[in-house]
C-alpha cells in the first residue's frame, strides 16, 4: 500500500470554472481503501471485457 502524505489525502478544490455538478468544487487525492478496491477490482473487470 502507497502511504498518504499531505499531497495525496482527499480534499475539495474550489473556485473552477466547470465541474460535473455546476458548483465549481471537486475531489482530488486518494481515498486509500478506494485506491485498493481499484487495484484488485479492475484487473478483473478489464478480464471480463477481454473475453
Amino acid at each position: 500500500m502507497i502511504s498518504t502524505n499531505e499531497a495525496q489525502k482527499l480534499h475539495e478544490i474550489k473556485g473552477l470554472a466547470f465541474t460535473a455538478n455546476g458548483d465549481g468544487i471537486t475531489h482530488a487525492g486518494l481515498n486509500p481503501a478506494a485506491h485498493a478496491a481499484a487495484l484488485k477490482d479492475v484487473p478483473d473487470f478489464l478480464a471480463i471485457l477481454k473475453q
